[in-house]
């Protein structure tokens, strides 16, 4: 009877944990850039007022407000546009270089970011941890 109710007690907690972890997945809506050329001459304006921080709201350029952001981090030679953070599951946002570089160098950022895809030249999506 005992083995019964520990086979039955764990079979619930296994389902319980299954559910919870689908339940709080990040699900990122990747808005589209309407202004390429804009976004990376407002990015190039923060890189020369910010290193290594997040900025205000009330300091985002409109290209980038209109991408409806988390937060913004400015890295060393990039700045991270976050879309989505969900506590302990990764952030997913814009990586916006504003040399138009072809391939991204996650380590510009500061932040530890795993490129995902290319959306645009200088442009990629990307994910990491919340800092």
């Amino acid at each position: 009877m005992m083995k019964r109710w520990i086979m039955t007690a764990a079979v619930a907690l296994a389902i319980a944990v299954a559910g919870c972890t689908r339940q709080h997945a990040v699900s990122t809506v990747w808005p589209d850039i309407a202004n390429p050329q804009q976004l990376m001459n407002d990015a190039a304006v923060l890189l020369t007022t910010y290193r290594m921080e997040n900025v205000a709201s009330n300091a985002w350029p409109a290209a980038i407000k209109d991408l409806t952001p988390r937060y913004i981090h400015v890295g060393r030679a990039a700045v991270y546009v976050v879309l989505s953070a969900a506590g302990v599951w990764p952030a997913e946002g814009y990586l916006v270089f504003p040399d138009r570089r072809e391939v991204a160098d996650a380590e510009a950022t500061g932040t530890g970011t795993k490129v995902l895809s290319r959306a645009c030249p200088g442009v990629f999506k990307a994910q990491t941890l919340e800092p």
